[in-house]
């Protein structure tokens, strides 16, 4: 009788599924639609808040091509954790980037606007990501010789 009631006991044990939620890695990710060349941008810097508090992030230091329909670019990696609900995320982009369009590389100005989204964490789960898909042919804005980057985007999980 012994024996059923330790086996009752560690199966019960076995079965308690109570542990603490954990972290997974989660990406923000630029995607550029609509594009008709290349679209070289870098990341300067994405400020990062978690249910209301900051949190670190690491960003890439690599030059992103929007232009390439196929990628969506990893901007930043974090921790997201188990509890959290919403991610506000502030990118902003290195103030000069290039754009190639119809065969003429012209100067891409990045310094106007950050690109600001509030993310829901539960959709974010299931794939560990968030994508900012830009569409290009609305974002550039001709000015002269000068084209630049006004961030017209959609939200994908």
């Amino acid at each position: 009788m012994k024996n059923i009631g330790l086996a009752f006991v560690l199966m019960i044990a076995a079965c308690d599924n109570t542990s603490s939620p954990t972290e997974q890695m989660a990406e923000v990710r630029l995607l550029g639609i609509n594009a008709s060349g290349s679209a070289r941008v870098r990341v300067a810097g994405l400020n990062l808040t978690i249910d209301g508090r900051a949190w670190p992030d690491q960003v890439t230091d690599k030059e992103l091509d929007l232009g390439q329909l196929d990628q969506a670019w990893a901007a930043a990696t974090f921790n997201l954790p188990a509890d959290a609900h919403k991610v506000a995320i502030n990118l902003q982009f290195q103030k000069a980037g290039t754009v190639v369009r119809n065969g003429k590389t012209q100067p891409l100005d990045l310094s106007g606007p950050p690109v600001n989204v509030m993310a829901d964490a539960t959709l974010m789960r299931p794939r560990s990501k968030v994508v900012l898909q830009l569409d290009l042919s609305r974002s550039l804005v001709d000015q002269g010789e000068q084209v630049f980057l006004l961030p017209d985007f959609i939200v994908l999980y």
